[in-house]
């Protein structure tokens, strides 16, 4: 168990757990979400055979999992098809490979911590065309391996090896060695930065939506209703259409009080019509400013348009910088207080966390030259002014680290500046 939780590095606050339930087709096994934490004592019963638990990815992983199911029954040919397709894709054996009731969960272990957002982005970018699930992620979880089920990754005939030496004599590699070194080199646009940070942040507030709008799953009456709630969440944190059904799935799987039987019953394949529809007419273009312009900057921007010693006409376009500045810095006040996006962060930005925990905040040269293309001169004196202050720490385009400024502007701050300029 404990080489399980080091390699693995379950989250232990939330976990997905299987029960049985009597339905009018019999006894089935069903899912469900369990906000309490994963304890070590859960997870050997797991491992043991014992209950069946699953569990989600923490913000840094050191492992790469992959769910490979044959859904449609297509027979043993098949799914060892997915699994070496897989394989040939990452370009490595598997570390540890066990069985699924539907199918095979092979597993990657990794030396170096990484953002999970990023190793699951570039894993399901570079496996696309494979019917396979990139899983655990931060937001779907994967069951936790019975020792009973692991295969050799080549064979895949069972070794009757316990789990723990299974992991402690696994391979383990370097992540530049993952998709021919497509992780190394992995390089997302500004906009895609943007754009992954925003919905890691939107998804972790789903399972608080839901906790609302279905309870206890479908009822009778509103069910339309609450479909529509959750696809606009859903939408809105930018998940896909295949993401949106796995958690439609799971709340279908716990609707109790639902009637199954009556002829236009929601079923997952409506479902999954009705996604494709209200995705197609609402695919509207993503909005990448993380949060409204905070009316309390405008005393701080209009104390410093009193200090410019720019022309006039520059008045506006200073304006609009000052505008963009301090909604930068609050943007970074929100992520700084959200674990998944400063580790994603962390990564975008080298020394993210080391510098926002000493008061400095990123400001990337590509990022100022949007806000205004005479920056150097508006930076320049801001920081004679003594609104900025650099950080004592070099930057280096080579190695992608950009400057940080600490930013005064509390109004106290600003307003003890006025009487010292000339």
């Amino acid at each position: 168990m404990n080489q399980f939780v080091k390699q693995h590095t379950p989250y232990r606050k939330r976990y997905m757990y299987q029960y049985e339930s009597e339905t009018l087709y019999g006894t089935e096994k069903l899912w469900t979400s369990k906000d309490n934490y994963l304890t070590d004592e859960l997870i050997e019963s797991a491992i043991m055979g014992q209950v069946v638990c699953a569990y989600l990815a923490s913000t840094h992983t050191r492992v790469l999992g992959i769910d490979i199911d044959d859904h449609q029954g297509k027979g043993a040919e098949y799914l060892l098809a997915l699994y070496n397709q897989t394989i040939a894709k990452i370009g490595l054996m598997p570390s540890l490979t066990v069985k699924s009731p539907r199918g095979l969960h092979a597993y990657w272990y990794i030396e170096q911590y990484l953002p999970t957002e990023i190793l699951v982005a570039v894993a399901q970018n570079q496996l696309k065309g494979i019917p396979i699930e990139v899983k655990p992620t931060m937001t779907t979880a994967l069951r936790i391996p019975s020792q009973r089920t692991i295969v050799d990754p080549e064979t895949l005939r069972k070794t009757g090896s316990s789990l723990e030496d299974t992991i402690a004599k696994a391979t383990i590699y370097h992540y530049a060695e993952l998709f021919q070194g497509q992780l190394h080199n992995y390089s997302p646009t500004s906009e895609q930065k943007r754009d992954r940070a925003i919905s890691l942040r939107k998804a972790e507030a789903l399972y608080s939506i839901e906790a609302q709008v279905v309870p206890m799953g479908f009822l009778e009456g509103c069910s339309n209703q609450q479909f529509l709630d959750l696809e606009q969440a859903y939408r809105c944190a930018g998940l896909s259409i295949e993401e949106a059904l796995d958690r439609f799935k799971l709340i279908l799987d716990r609707s109790f009080g639902y009637n199954f039987n009556k002829k236009d019953a929601i079923t997952l394949k409506s479902i999954e019509n009705r996604l494709q529809c209200t995705y197609k007419k609402n695919d509207t273009p993503k909005q990448y400013k993380p949060r409204e312009v905070s009316l309390f900057n405008d005393p701080l921007i209009e104390d410093l348009i009193q200090l410019s010693p720019f022309a006039k006409q520059r008045e506006k376009p200073l304006r609009k910088f000052l505008t963009e500045l301090f909604t930068w810095c609050d943007w970074h006040d929100d992520i700084i207080k959200d674990k998944a996006l400063t580790a994603v962060f962390d990564y975008y930005y080298r020394y993210y966390r080391k510098n926002r925990k000493e008061g400095y905040y990123p400001l990337p040269k590509n990022q100022l030259r949007a806000w205004n293309g005479r920056y150097l001169e508006i930076i320049e004196w801001l920081q004679k002014l003594g609104i900025l202050e650099a950080s004592p720490y070099q930057y280096s385009k080579r190695a992608a680290i950009c400057k940080y400024y600490r930013i005064k502007r509390e109004p106290r701050e600003i307003g003890a500046l006025i009487p010292n300029v000339v």
